[in-house]
C-alpha cells in the first residue's frame, strides 16, 4: 500500500480530526469574542437617557412627584396604584433608575394600608412587565 492508497483510506479519519480543529478554533474564536460583555455594553448604552430625551424623563419625574405627592395627602390603593403607574412611566422614560423604582416601591408598599393591598397586585404586573428587579417578590 502506498502513502496516498492510505491517504486515501484513512479519508473518513483525517476529516473528522479537521472538523474537530476547526469546532475547535470557532470556539476559541467565540470565547474570546466575550460575547456578554459586549451585549451588556449594549444594553446600557440603550437604557442611558440621551439629551433628546431628557425633557421626556423630566415629564415622567414630575408625574410621579404629583402622584406621590396626593398619595401622601391621602394614602390607600388608588393613590397608590397612581404612584405605581407613574413610577413605571418614569423608569420607562429613563428619568428613574430600575433600583431607585425598585426601593420606591418597597417604601410605598409598606406605607399602603393593610386593607388596600389587596387591591394592589393588578398594579404590581405592570412593574413586573417593565423587568423591574426583585418586582415579583413584592407581590403579597
Amino acid at each position: 500500500m502506498t502513502f496516498t492508497e492510505g491517504l486515501l483510506r484513512a479519508r473518513g479519519q483525517i476529516i473528522f480530526i479537521l472538523a474537530l480543529a476547526v469546532s475547535m478554533a470557532i470556539i476559541v474564536r467565540l470565547e474570546a469574542l466575550s460575547t456578554e460583555e459586549r451585549i451588556q455594553a449594549e444594553v446600557e448604552q440603550r437604557l442611558a437617557v440621551s439629551p433628546a430625551d431628557r425633557p421626556r424623563a423630566d415629564e415622567g419625574l414630575r408625574v410621579l412627584e404629583a402622584s406621590q405627592a396626593s398619595f401622601d395627602a391621602a394614602p390607600g390603593a388608588d393613590t397608590a396604584r397612581d404612584v405605581l403607574v407613574a413610577l413605571v412611566a418614569a423608569v420607562r422614560s429613563g428619568g428613574v433608575t430600575h433600583a431607585d423604582a425598585e426601593e420606591r416601591a418597597e417604601a410605598l408598599l409598606r406605607r399602603v394600608p393593610d386593607d388596600a393591598l389587596a387591591t394592589l397586585p393588578d398594579s404590581l404586573k405592570l412593574l413586573v412587565e417593565i423587568e423591574l428587579p426583585g418586582a415579583a417578590g413584592l407581590m403579597p
